[in-house]
């Protein structure tokens, strides 16, 4: 259901924006991605609700190529609309990396188990 949320609204959510300006579409479809997470922890019900619920969260993805391509592209001179795009790119990578290695090294820290010596 995610894969096709994804495929449906990376064109749908776009078209949409150029209709009702970027702002309120990535504003909505944002917060919409909040369902996801939300139906995965606390929903119990059929599994075609939680389908639907999943395929409704995951429709926030629509939002990506607007704020990864087409404000960057919109916003810079042409000259600089790929230095741009890959600039987002590169934030949320970096962000992502940085946050999820440092989440990581601690966790492991705290649940490594060192032996008492007994001393």
């Amino acid at each position: 259901m995610t894969g096709f949320a994804t495929m449906f609204c990376g064109f749908l959510v776009p078209a949409w924006s150029d209709r009702v300006g970027r702002k309120p579409a990535m504003v909505i479809f944002c917060f919409m991605g909040i369902v996801t997470a939300l139906a995965a922890l606390y929903f119990e019900g059929p599994m075609w609700v939680l389908g639907l619920l999943l395929f409704i969260g995951w429709s926030g993805t629509g939002a990506f190529p607007i704020f990864m391509g087409v404000v960057p592209g919109e916003t810079v001179p042409k000259a600089l609309t790929a230095s741009s795009m890959g600039l987002v790119v590169c934030i949320g990578e970096f962000s992502f990396f940085r946050s999820t290695s440092t989440q990581a090294g601690s966790r492991r820290h705290r649940e490594r188990r060192i032996p008492h010596s007994g001393h």
